[in-house]
């Protein structure tokens, strides 16, 4: 997608690279409840070396819940270790936008409740909560595949990646 929204980002790294590494990318939206300090030192690194990344990226301070009304339709959304039900607001946001999403949850809390107990049970909270993720996804229109980056950079290393193919339905 041209424009890319990094919720729940933090210093705003995983936007910050995608607006470095990824030409495709027109616009990228930097949003977190309040701006770390060490935001423009981090921005400034990249900057220095992709001088195009200073156009490309705008940092919101404001409520993930309220990310769709700040961006425009088709957004692709990424929300990583986006703590407990934040994660589900990111997942929200790409509904409502009809952009890709990719997320890898973290602090898991209390997500897993909407989950059958069951599935909690024998797979473990953390697995019940994501698959409940996928299908709610999928409800939407959503294809769902799931990913993960090596334990070694983090134990909290399952992505979920979603799209909405044209010629693909919800059912199948």
């Amino acid at each position: 997608a041209p424009h890319l929204a990094d919720l729940c980002c933090g210093h705003g790294l995983t936007g910050l690279v995608f607006a470095l590494m990824e030409r495709s990318v027109q616009r990228v939206t930097l949003l977190d409840s309040s701006r770390p300090q060490a935001h423009d030192a981090v921005r400034d690194a990249v900057v220095s070396v992709g001088p195009w990344v200073a156009e490309k990226t705008t940092y919101v301070e404001g409520d993930v819940a309220d990310a769709a009304g700040l961006l425009p339709e088709g957004t692709a959304v990424v929300g990583v270790h986006a703590c407990g039900d934040r994660t589900d607001r990111v997942i929200d946001a790409a509904v409502e936008l009809g952009g890709p999403v990719a997320v890898m949850p973290c602090c898991y809390r209390s997500t897993w409740r909407p989950a059958p107990p069951g599935i909690a049970d024998a797979l473990g909270r953390e697995t019940a909560a994501d698959i409940h993720r996928s299908y709610r996804l999928q409800g939407a229109g959503y294809r769902v595949d799931w990913d993960e980056i090596p334990p070694a950079i983090t134990p909290k290393n399952r992505i979920l990646v979603g799209w909405r193919p044209p010629e693909w339905s919800a059912g199948g």
